[in-house]
């Protein structure tokens, strides 16, 4: 079914989404590749790594946290690979400044990294309002 998803994904049809278990972005990618090998596949890895980073633009990861809330953690872009091999991904947003509030629930903030997204020309080129300033970093006083 993973290789099918990826299969899909590729077809020039924009937007989808999916779900799978990993402790982090690298390893949802990893997890991802695992699956689509299983069965009867006959793509060569190299091919499949390709299709994954071509199908991917984020990975939204949500943890689960020590109060039993469940919220986004990070957001980050797959840009391909790095030299070694890995996948390249690369933070956007991130959760951070984490406490508890006085009934005992972690609150938080999603931050942005200050990496301006790949894909942000698309969102320009399409006319959504959507400001570069949103993917600054902002210096916590």
């Amino acid at each position: 079914e993973a290789l099918e998803l990826i299969q899909a994904m590729n077809t020039g049809h924009k937007g989808c989404l999916g779900t799978v278990h990993a402790n982090t972005a690298p390893d949802a990618l990893i997890r991802l590749e695992t699956l689509a090998q299983g069965g009867d596949s006959q793509v060569s890895e190299k091919a499949l790594r390709q299709q994954i980073t071509s199908a991917i633009d984020l990975v939204v990861q949500i943890s689960r946290y020590s109060d039993g809330s469940r919220r986004i953690h990070s957001i980050d872009e797959v840009r391909g690979f790095n030299a070694d091999g890995s996948y390249n991904v690369v933070s956007i947003y991130h959760m951070s400044r984490m406490r508890k509030n006085q009934e005992g629930q972690l609150i938080g903030q999603l931050e942005p990294s200050g990496e301006l997204p790949q894909f942000m020309a698309e969102i320009e080129d399409n006319g959504i309002p959507f400001p570069r300033s949103k993917f600054q970093h902002r210096k916590v006083a």
